[in-house]
Parts: C-alpha cells; sequence; structure tokens
C-alpha cells in the first residue's frame, strides 16, 4: 500500500472507493497465499438482515467448488463499506478454466453435490431473496507493472 499511496494515488483525479476485507478460511477451497495470475472477483452485497443467509449460501457453493476442484478465495468486507462477501476464483489453469466444456455445467454440478431438484430452493431462491446487489471484474496480474 506504501507504493500505491505514494506513487499512484496523487495521480489520480478522484479519490478511490477503498474497503477492508478479511479472509474466511472456512468458506474458501485455496489458502490465503496460493495466487493466480488470473481472478474473477464477485462482490456481493446482502439485503438488510441477510448475512448470515448469505454466509450459508457461500457454505453450500464450497462443497460445490471443492467437487469440481475450483480454487475460490472468500473474503468477508470488515469494518469498511457495506456488509458483503467478495468471491475470488483463482484460475490456476488460465482462462481455459472459463471455457464452455472445461467443466460440466454448474447446475448439474450443484444437484449432484446437493441433491436432485436442490437448485431451485438451495441455490437460486437465496439469490431472489437475500442478494442486494452482485458484480464481477476479470482481472490479470500484470508482473511487468508491479512494483514486487
Amino acid at each position: 500500500m506504501a507504493d500505491w499511496n505514494k506513487n499512484i494515488a496523487p495521480l489520480l483525479s478522484q479519490t478511490p472507493k477503498t474497503s477492508y476485507s478479511v479472509y474466511q478460511e472456512s468458506l474458501s477451497t485455496v489458502a490465503l497465499t496460493d495466487y493466480s495470475d488470473w481472478v474473477n472477483i464477485t462482490k456481493i452485497t446482502p439485503n438488510p438482515g441477510y448475512m448470515d443467509d448469505l454466509r450459508a449460501w457461500i457454505g453450500n457453493m464450497k462443497r460445490v467448488w471443492e467437487a469440481r476442484k475450483e480454487s475460490v478465495a472468500v473474503y468477508a468486507a470488515s469494518s469498511s463499506g457495506p456488509n458483503g462477501f467478495a468471491i475470488v476464483t483463482r484460475y490456476k489453469q488460465g482462462l481455459k478454466e472459463r471455457a464452455t466444456g472445461f467443466r460440466p455445467p454448474f447446475r448439474d454440478d450443484f444437484e449432484k453435490v446437493h441433491g436432485r431438484d436442490s437448485r431451485t430452493n438451495n441455490y437460486e431462491e437465496p439469490i431472489r431473496k437475500s442478494f442486494k446487489e452482485s458484480y464481477s471484474e476479470l482481472l490479470k496480474f500484470r508482473a511487468d507493472l508491479s512494483s514486487k
């Protein structure tokens, strides 16, 4: 952060939004320091009163991620910004992991893990009920632009 604050922040025309999140080992399938060059970050903000429901939903998702051998790190917002989670999928094999056919459809694996017809009650309904908003971004680490 010192590098950012000294070399980048003074060049910005607007103050960026900042937040602080804490790694959630119990909801993740990958160690905190097990990095990848390609990541997809999905940030989810729950409706008021649904933080525990969202945590339970992520717990259900973890079982599917494990079955699919996906590298996912989960972080919970702490002390800044709205409540919520950041789900960081680390593509260890690159973007081919996002290609159609690389893995079976997610809905199929969800039902294999949680039982037939579980998708509606255990996957879709919690999204409709507890999600206030969500968005994703795909990022690539650029060593040539890094200070480390």
